[in-house]
């Protein structure tokens, strides 16, 4: 009786688990069965930098991306874009992107001009794909008005 019992504590902790993985909770979790922990807190957040997207301007240890350097990545076999002040490489994305590869390409190597076409077609509903379809290579280094 008491086998059954551990492999079943053993079976749900496993569930429980698993539950948190897949769930895509991205919180600390903690549960409790029969008033003993068997998930300690399973911190899923990042430090990923991608999560900030509120501000042009950078406090952070990112690298910057000049307007210079951007401009040199207007290739579709090197595309970077930039948007809300970070920059991305979405050169991998290009031929999955759903609208075609030509919809995102007159964009490359553009900070405003990319985002400008972004919103227009998407709003901000598609913000949080850019970012992950999208390698983070800097935040965007603005200069005066680009």
């Amino acid at each position: 009786m008491k086998k059954k019992v551990l492999i079943g504590i053993i079976i749900m902790s496993v569930l429980i688990i698993a539950l948190a993985i897949f769930s895509g909770d991205n919180s600390n979790t903690n549960t409790t069965i029969s008033g003993n922990t068997v998930l300690s807190t399973i911190d899923f957040s990042s430090s990923d930098s991608n999560q900030d997207t509120t501000s042009a301007k950078s406090t952070s240890t990112q690298p910057l991306v000049s307007v210079e350097e951007l401009k040199k990545h207007s290739q579709s076999s090197d595309c970077w874009i930039s948007y809300k002040g970070k920059v991305y490489d979405v050169t991998t994305f290009l031929p999955k992107h759903p609208g075609s590869a030509a919809a995102i390409m007159p964009y490359c190597g553009t900070a405003s001009e990319f985002e400008k076409a972004f919103t227009a077609k998407h709003g901000t509903s598609k913000a949080s794909l850019l970012m992950k379809v999208g390698v983070f290579m800097g935040d965007f280094e603005i200069v005066g008005n680009i």
